[in-house]
């Protein structure tokens, strides 16, 4: 009861600043600025502004979105090769179709820092290439649907299936049936779930669910002699009127959840391996500066993250009987099996 208790204090923390936001929204935020001014900064700016110029777009000027910018110019800076490039940052809520077109219309490349920014600044439809970041794959993918793509990518904000289903080998080696519920969002992951699953010797119990549907159905259908629940990113699944019951009905049937971030291994999931905006960050930085280095500004096709973190809820692990090895090790051995370098 006392774990129970410490689950319920945890929701408000994952519901409410989950780094996974998959709604698409405009942002709400307006700037007020003397129009003087705003007279002066065209007039500056569209002076400035070059073609060797990279524009980054962040949602809000603040947390998460400035960990990223941060660790995006350090990477840059890093792995240029010596290749000149200004980088100016503004606002998504502080960008008009109007001042795209004074001030940015000659750009080499746009980043878009969130969901929200990715969604202003696509549907500007900029002649430059658009990186979005720190997105959903199922918001880029809702995103780039209504228009076409083919020189705009993303580096999404999720892990890759084959990586998480990994983790649950490595916590759980002696389990091989794993549930999972998907949304209206995800429900196209089903294929490729199922293949990714079968190359690892699991089982992969799929129940499905709309919008209008409530959770416990197919989740109490989906938990029915399951070894470990995967949950998913998907507004309808896991959301502030569901996660609550969906990690107390998995604690007491006794089956480990495998969560997507590090809110939901606070709040009681038993694991997640999730990226870090510095992660994604760095990660950006080598891929624009090779475009640079290249002279090439085709962007490459949307990739999942390169580097990232596990965390492990060891009271979650303790109260189930389940014996975890060190994060450390966990991490490596997840390293080798995908490929990456530390």
């Amino acid at each position: 009861m006392k774990l129970i208790r410490r689950f319920r204090r945890s929701i408000a923390a994952l519901s409410g600043g989950s780094q996974y936001r998959t709604q698409v929204r405009s942002p709400g935020r307006i700037v007020c600025v003397p129009s003087m001014l705003i007279v002066a900064f065209l007039f500056v700016a569209a002076e400035t502004i070059a073609s060797d110029t990279i524009l980054v777009v962040p949602t809000r000027d603040s947390g998460a979105y400035q960990e990223f910018i941060q660790s995006f110019e350090n990477s840059l800076a890093a792995g240029k090769g010596g290749k000149n490039v200004a980088i100016r940052t503004i606002e998504s809520s502080s960008l008009t179709k109007a001042s795209y077109d004074e001030l940015y219309s000659q750009l080499r490349l746009i980043v878009t820092v969130g969901a929200d920014a990715a969604q202003k600044v696509l549907e500007l439809n900029p002649s430059a290439p658009v990186l979005s970041t720190l997105i959903p794959r199922s918001s880029y993918s809702l995103l780039t649907s209504r228009r076409a793509q083919k020189k705009n990518s993303a580096i999404y904000l999720d892990q890759p299936l084959a990586r998480r289903l990994d983790l649950v080998e490595v916590l759980l080696p002696q389990k091989k049936t794993i549930s999972v519920v998907l949304g209206p969002s995800t429900r196209n992951l089903e294929t490729e779930l199922k293949a990714t699953a079968s190359k690892r010797g699991f089982v992969v119990k799929i129940e499905t669910m709309k919008a209008s549907q409530r959770l416990v159905g197919p989740l109490n259908r989906a938990l029915e002699d399951s070894d470990a629940f995967l949950a998913v990113a998907d507004p309808v699944v896991s959301n502030r009127r569901t996660v609550q019951n969906l990690l107390l009905t998995t604690y007491r049937q006794r089956v480990p959840v495998i969560g997507y971030s590090r809110a939901y291994v606070r709040a009681g999931a038993l694991a997640a391996a999730f990226s870090t905006p510095t992660q994604i960050g760095k990660q950006t930085g080598e891929m624009v500066g090779e475009l640079l280095r290249r002279g090439n500004w085709s962007l490459p096709k949307p990739q999942y993250p390169k580097y990232f973190s596990v965390e492990v809820n060891d009271q979650v692990a303790k109260s189930l009987g389940i014996s975890v090895p060190r994060v450390t090790d966990i991490e490596g051995s997840l390293k080798r099996s995908q490929g990456v370098l530390p």
